[in-house]
């Protein structure tokens, strides 16, 4: 069945050639007079688009002959769960990675666990003068990792505060 638009088809324009395969499908589909009815009663602007309604539904049924637009929504249905179950995972990651990014101790490559404030930053960072005169009254508590009291039972701490 090869059914080609004569040059002087007014729905021609809406149904490229490269397309016939999803035409020949839709044709089985709904029939060529259910087609010329669909574009005749639609108003010139808006054929385009049921003309690229008709050939996707042909398409969609060339590719899943038994079970055509359901199967199809059906895998989009799938797609978009999958998606938005990955999306929770990677908003539940960042929240958990903002959550913990401020309450995890700063390492020190000496294996010296510094902790400090929120928003507090570091003496290191403001130079080799040191603390400036407005920090001069804050302390700073630097702890020595457990890891390396583990000769010690119950050693304790060695806690230094600069004030």
């Amino acid at each position: 069945m090869s059914r080609r638009c004569p040059p002087d088809c007014e729905f021609g324009q809406y149904f490229p050639a490269n397309r016939n395969e999803d035409f020949q499908k839709a044709i089985k589909l709904f029939g060529l007079s259910h087609i010329l009815r669909i574009m005749r009663s639609v108003e010139p602007n808006e054929r385009q688009a049921a003309a690229d309604s008709i050939l996707f539904e042909g398409s969609v049924w060339r590719f899943y002959p038994q079970s055509g637009l359901l199967r199809y929504e059906l895998e989009l249905v799938n797609t978009i769960s999958s998606s938005l179950r990955e999306l929770q995972i990677a908003n539940q990651l960042l929240a958990f990675f903002k959550n913990h990014a401020n309450e995890r101790p700063a390492r020190d490559t000496s294996g010296i666990s510094t902790i400090r404030e929120k928003g507090e930053s570091s003496n290191a960072s403001k130079g080799k003068e040191g603390v400036e005169d407005s920090e001069k009254g804050k302390g700073i508590i630097i702890e020595q990792d457990e890891s390396e009291d583990s000769d010690e039972e119950e050693g304790p701490k060695k806690k230094m505060q600069n004030l």
